[in-house]
């Protein structure tokens, strides 16, 4: 590989998928100053995949052993995709390595401590990866796996003050290591021309009353089956009304779908599938629904805010730092199908209601949350973290 006088950024991500973590690295690793390269590297799949081939070219690497789950049976793939992120970090040589979700963050933390000691490591938490919903022991695990990493970790970034304290209780990091830098969000506009009418019926949707959009995966995490379940309450009032679910991938996926058969909602209800055309979904939705479980800081929340879009959702971790209660949106207990399925219902007959809340999401504060904001401050962090002599170098 031919040697540039440049810093050199290896960001490490589990997969990419079509989530807002993704999004966001794949946003920094295209955005960085020009003194900067950067270089990712994920395991195979998702459906990023092609644009961060086509984005970075050959600065994009294929962990081909990085398996998502993490599990016994998973032992030797992590050992062989530990060799093969050390291979990758061998050869780009970086200043600095950023990893990002549980299990590239185990991996690539590895990888650089046996292959490349001499970069600092960086790991972001979009959320911590382990939740009491797994159970007390396998909580209390992943907390101290976490904790050991940490040891080993120049500084921790995490995108919800939520996210920081609950680490802060477990111990993880310290006040020196951690630092709170929001997710990077890309506030789209509009295609000039868009016709509302024309999007409606590219989706086979006639004239509804109202339409209601979730964006996320499958995992279960995020808790699709809430969504679905909200949405069979509500369509008891509102017959006439319309839910949306973008995303794919995840291990649920298929229960979710056969949920939304058994609940007879094949009339009002549509699985999108994964989609980069959010932002006129957006457009044509009076609703943004969450019933997520476990947040980092919910970027589909935050771009459908920031188009003035304003949302019911379960308050997770980092949903609360967004979304003000009664303000952009009303929040409702994790967990709690028949609140969730009320607030709706509320927010859909209060016609009062409804215009305060549009106008408060309207009124969303894009810029502490956008893309260019977070990568200014990495290559902030990135600065402080690398020895004066290479800083020299290279500024």
């Amino acid at each position: 590989m031919k040697r540039d006088r440049k810093i050199k950024i290896l960001y490490i991500i589990t997969r990419m998928d079509a989530g807002g973590a993704q999004k966001s690295v794949l946003y920094s690793a295209q955005n960085l100053p020009e003194n900067f390269t950067a270089f990712l590297a994920a395991g195979p799949g998702g459906a990023f995949e092609s644009l961060a081939s086509r984005g970075l070219k050959n600065n994009f690497f294929i962990i081909k052993s990085l398996r998502q789950k993490i599990s016994v049976s998973n032992i030797f793939y992590d050992f062989l995709a530990v060799l093969q992120t050390g291979k990758i970090m061998l050869k780009i040589r970086p200043h600095i390595v950023h990893t990002n979700t549980p299990k590239a963050g185990i991996i690539g933390r590895a990888a650089a401590y046996i292959f490349w000691p001499r970069a600092k490591v960086v790991h972001t938490y979009h959320g911590l990866g382990f939740s009491v919903y797994g159970g007390k022991k396998r909580y209390r695990f992943y907390a101290a796996v976490e904790k050991l990493w940490a040891m080993i970790t120049k500084k921790l970034i995490f995108v919800s003050a939520a996210n920081m304290e609950e680490a802060k209780r477990l111990r993880i990091g310290g006040a020196k290591k951690n630092i709170l830098i929001y997710p990077g969000v890309q506030f789209e506009s509009l295609p000039r021309g868009f016709d509302r009418a024309k999007k409606l019926a590219a989706l086979g949707i006639k004239s509804p009353s109202k339409i209601i959009l979730s964006c996320g995966n499958f995992k279960p995490e995020k808790n699709a089956r809430d969504f679905v379940f909200a949405a069979a309450d509500v369509i008891k009032k509102m017959p006439d009304i319309r839910f949306l679910y973008a995303g794919a991938g995840g291990s649920e996926e298929s229960s979710v779908k056969n949920l939304a058969k058994k609940l007879n909602l094949k009339k009002n209800f549509i699985f999108l599938g994964a989609r980069r055309d959010v932002r006129e979904l957006l457009e044509i939705a009076d609703l943004y629904v969450s019933a997520s479980l476990r947040e980092g800081l919910p970027v589909a929340l935050a771009e459908a805010l920031g188009a003035g879009v304003p949302a019911v959702c379960y308050a997770a971790d980092g949903t609360a730092e967004i979304l003000k209660n009664n303000y952009n949106g009303l929040l409702a207990p994790k967990g709690n199908r028949e609140y969730l399925s009320a607030k709706i219902l509320r927010v859909l007959e209060d016609k009062e209601l409804y215009r305060r809340l549009k106008t408060g999401a309207r009124a969303f504060d894009k810029k502490i949350f956008s893309a260019q904001n977070t990568v200014s401050k990495q290559v902030e962090l990135y600065k402080k973290i690398l020895p004066r002599g290479i800083l020299r170098k290279y500024f």
